[in-house]
């Protein structure tokens, strides 16, 4: 059971009528969307530490290598 003060089940309430859908599909939907967003960045925290500002890989490997001599 959710707690929701009476602004939020108003708010859920116009936005379920304008989309024509149900305030309980609008939770779902955004409780979805918080754990899909969640797992996508825990993946690039683990997974993805190679980011956009991170050199070009082969150029990080010469750099690497030329290190070592």
């Amino acid at each position: 059971m959710l707690d929701l003060d009476p602004a939020q089940i108003e708010a859920l309430d116009r936005l379920a009528e304008t989309e024509n859908v149900s305030r309980e599909a609008l939770v779902l939907e955004a409780i979805e969307t918080l754990l899909k967003a969640r797992t996508k960045e825990r993946f690039a925290k683990c997974f993805n530490v190679w980011g956009p500002d991170s050199p070009d890989g082969l150029e990080f490997q010469e750099q690497i290598r030329r290190e070592w001599h």
